[in-house]
């Protein structure tokens, strides 16, 4: 029994195996279906086939680059490496080095906003809120954007090996535009625009370092260059045809009269060592032309004039279309004031001087010149004189004959507190950096170079 048995079920197994035999080449209705086969070597003979298996699945290998292999989750690869998982050659490889390579190109609404990527000398997050984005359709962000938290210096730089320029927002507030190590451009929170500062004191705000170096350059027309050898804040040129103008400034006060007043340019010169110059200008006559070092169309107000040459010039009255009238200023070595006049005497002889009531105040050393006028050559001499000095605005004068003309002159010294402030010194004794030079060396045989205030003229030009 025992050994029947035994046969019995073995038979019951070979059938099985016949069954599976079958049904792995059949269908049940004798349809061929083709699967494929396990073997015992590495990587085996290649079989076409299908694997239809429910279960766990485990694999070390996948050859042939996944061909077919649907509905595959990413999340579930948890080791291993996928040699190229792109879904067409438009999509870029990454490198080891995080690297994108190829063209790449994003269209539509795209938005990176995440996690800190290192790289260069800072490998780590400042915090959780430091972010770099880029973004086109989002409320809070427009365009490119780099974000820290507080305390961190949002920061976008550019570097070719050799050169390197960064922005960034420093712990204040300023946006600090940097070039090498040296901060180029600064700008404030309150709209201050500083160029070689990052504290602009004014709305635009340039400083250099350079003295010799002009801190602005602005010009038109030829290109000009500045002048070595002087120090410049600022160098304007304008060249060309027609009317060229350097600078142009206008004062238009809103104010009303005594209460404001505008100034086109100010001039400060304030130096307690050498002479400085306010405004300097520089003329000549060359070729024919008329440079003017100044012109000034309109009233000139100066509290001290000094010139070695002081002179009217008008068109000449008989010629005026073809020539000028110069005449030169009365010089004296005092502040002289000179006031004139025509009286006649009465029957006795007696005439009566008036001059305004501000004579006296005005004047001291008061001295008197006058002259007989007797257009009908008498054979009489007559004689003049002042028979009473100048008091309360007369004076008093007597001729030897009566119903004469006389040409008066009063001259006097200017006592006004001005004058009497800033005393006129007839003899100065040069400053230490005005000796062993001349106001006009030219007229003693010298060169401009020995002048006190010598031309101005470039010694030589850069590019």
């Amino acid at each position: 029994m025992r050994y029947g048995t035994w046969l019995s079920l073995s038979a019951v197994l070979a059938t099985i195996g016949c069954l599976l035999l079958i049904s792995a080449g059949n269908s049940q209705f004798g349809t061929p279906k083709s699967y494929v086969a396990l073997q015992s070597t590495s990587p085996g003979t290649s079989q076409s086939g299908h694997a239809n298996i429910s279960g766990t699945l485990t694999a070390n290998n996948l050859v042939g680059g996944g061909a077919g292999v649907t509905a595959l989750s990413a999340s579930n690869l948890v080791s291993g490496t996928v040699n190229d998982g792109r879904l067409s050659s438009n999509v870029a490889l990454k490198n080891a080095t995080n690297t994108f390579t190829s063209t790449n190109l994003f269209n539509g609404t795209t938005r990176f906003l995440g996690s800190f990527v290192p790289f260069g000398p800072r490998t780590t997050q400042i915090g959780t809120n430091e972010i770099i984005g880029l973004s086109t359709n989002v409320a809070s962000w427009g365009g490119m954007f780099i974000s820290t938290p507080i305390g961190g210096l949002p920061y976008y730089g550019y570097n070719n090996g050799n050169f390197e320029a960064y922005t960034y927002l420093d712990a204040n507030g300023k946006l600090r535009f940097v070039v090498g190590s040296d901060t180029s451009i600064g700008i404030t929170p309150a709209g201050r625009l500083g160029i070689g500062t990052i504290t602009p004191l004014f709305k635009f705000d340039a400083q250099g370092s350079d003295p010799f170096d002009p801190t602005v350059r602005i010009a038109s027309g030829t290109l000009s260059v500045p002048e070595v050898g002087y120090r410049q804040a600022a160098f304007v040129s304008s060249s060309g045809s027609g009317y060229c103008v350097g600078i142009y400034s206008r004062a238009n006060s809103s104010s009303p009269s005594g209460s404001g007043a505008s100034y086109g340019i100010i001039g400060l010169a304030n130096s307690t060592t050498s002479s400085n110059f306010g405004v300097y200008g520089q003329g000549g006559q060359t070729s024919g032309n008329v440079n003017y070092a100044g012109y000034f169309n309109g009233l000139l107000n100066a509290n001290e004039l000094t010139a070695i040459f002081k002179e009217f010039r008008i068109d000449h009255p008989l010629d005026p279309e073809d020539k000028y009238l110069i005449h030169s200023c009365v010089e004296s070595d005092e502040r002289m004031n000179l006031y004139r006049g025509v009286v006649r005497t009465d029957m006795r002889g007696y005439a009566t001087v008036l001059v305004p009531a501000w004579f006296s105040a005005l004047n001291i050393d008061i001295q008197y010149q006058l002259t007989i006028v007797d257009e009908h050559n008498t054979e009489d001499f007559v004689i003049c004189k002042v028979v009473k000095k100048l008091d309360n605005g007369e004076f008093v004068l007597r001729t030897s004959s009566p119903n004469v003309e006389v040409d008066w002159q009063v001259s006097g010294s200017r006592n006004d507190a001005s004058a009497r402030f800033r005393p006129f010194v007839v003899e100065q004794t040069k400053n230490k950096s005005e000796r062993g030079k001349y106001e006009d060396p030219e007229a003693f045989g010298l060169s401009d170079g020995m002048a006190i205030v010598p031309r101005f003229s470039p010694n030589s030009t850069k590019n």
